[in-house]
């Protein structure tokens, strides 16, 4: 009886030294959850607003209308806005919680050096932004490079499947010591829920390290031919804006009109100013009447921070010799300029301010500001 009793007091006691160890472990699996929670919130928050902006090219390329190319520019400026005001996630964890990762078997390096690479992801959208909306103002206008915005929006859909795949990937990874915990489980389970674009790329938990290295090679090989198709496009884009800039330097209107793509229901256009008003300098806000879901942007607000005095006036100058009549002008150098032209019965706004600011406002219904090459060929 003695020895029995002797028995359970030694597994009560064994038991009670494994607790501690039980709990580390637990402890240790949420640790990591919620650093990797931090890391894809951030993704999927980079992803929400490229999907919108890819979704709102494809419905352009579809529709060849103005409405659907004014909402693809503001969709670009809306994205580039969002993603400079994203902060990168950090890992926060202490040198002693890293330790214990270590312990369990968490490959802290990778999880490191996905943090790292936040910075360079979230540079690299706005980047892709700028170039979308460029294209916006210049790939639109002719036939010869039609298919590239059609080309960048299915190289982006590819590139969206393959990181969301990839996401999956390093996740498994990196939960791989803590496989078949509770937690790990649940947090798995809910992937598609919590990030339905990261979701995307879900498949089957995987056990194996081996067998996950060999998928995240297998996508990172095919993210390279991917790579290739992108800078196939690339050249073929730069040589059409070669050529255009070439008839452009040549006044070669037939050339231009020749390669000219019309874009329907487009409003009265306004040339664009020389200099300023550059996609990849300038912002583009759209306002529309929230009281009325789904109706048509009713305001328009361009902004460039670099514009000098000079220009500026010139730029009125040149819509005044179009025929333009100057409905009010107020302001003066040093407190800054307020013109109100009316073309057609509408409003053009023209600000300047002292700090270089200058901001050209209109209803997007009745008017709007494309390239006088683009104009002259549409006469």
């Amino acid at each position: 009886m003695k020895k029995i009793i002797c028995a359970w007091l030694l597994i009560a006691l064994l038991l009670t030294a494994a607790l501690p160890a039980v709990a580390e472990s637990t402890s240790t699996a949420d640790l990591l959850i919620g650093q990797i929670a931090n890391l894809m919130d951030a993704r999927e928050q980079i992803y929400e607003i490229r999907i919108d902006v890819l979704q709102r090219l494809s419905v352009f390329c579809r529709k060849n209308d103005y409405p659907s190319l004014l909402n693809a520019r503001v969709a670009c400026d809306d994205a580039i806005r969002a993603l400079q005001n994203l902060t990168p996630p950090l890992l926060t964890l202490s040198d002693e919680e890293l330790a214990g990762l270590m312990r369990a078997g968490v490959d802290t390096d990778e999880l490191e050096k996905e943090f790292l690479a936040m910075n360079s992801t979230i540079t690299y959208e706005i980047d892709n932004m700028v170039m979308y909306k460029t294209l916006l103002y210049s790939a639109v206008y002719q036939e010869s490079q039609q298919d590239t915005l059609s080309d960048w929006c299915s190289i982006g859909e590819e590139k969206m499947a393959l990181e969301a795949q990839y996401n999956c990937c390093v996740m498994n990874v990196l939960l791989l010591p803590f496989s078949g915990q509770a937690e790990v489980v649940s947090f798995w389970e809910a992937i598609p829920q919590r990030w339905p674009a990261i979701g995307e790329g879900m498949c089957e938990w995987e056990n194996e390290r081996n067998a996950l290295n060999e998928k995240t090679v297998a996508l990172l090989n095919t993210y390279e031919e991917l790579i290739d198709e992108a800078s196939v496009v690339s050249g073929r884009d730069a040589y059409a804006a070669e050529q255009y800039a070439e008839k452009i330097s040549q006044d070669d209107i037939e050339a231009l009109k020749e390669d000219t793509h019309l874009i329907f229901d487009m409003p009265t256009m306004v040339p664009l100013p020389g200099g300023w008003l550059i996609p990849g300098t300038s912002s583009m806000y759209g306002y529309r009447d929230e009281t009325q879901p789904g109706s048509p942007l009713d305001t328009v607000i361009l902004c460039d921070n670099a514009v000098s005095l000079q220009p500026f006036m010139e730029y009125i100058e040149y819509l005044t010799s179009l025929e333009t009549e100057i409905y009010s002008q107020k302001g003066g150098d040093e407190e800054g300029w307020q013109y109100v032209l009316m073309i057609d019965g509408h409003a053009l706004a023209l600000y300047w301010y002292p700090e270089q600011r200058a901001i050209v406002s209109y209803d997007p219904r009745y008017l709007t500001l494309e390239t006088t090459a683009y104009i002259l060929c549409c006469q």
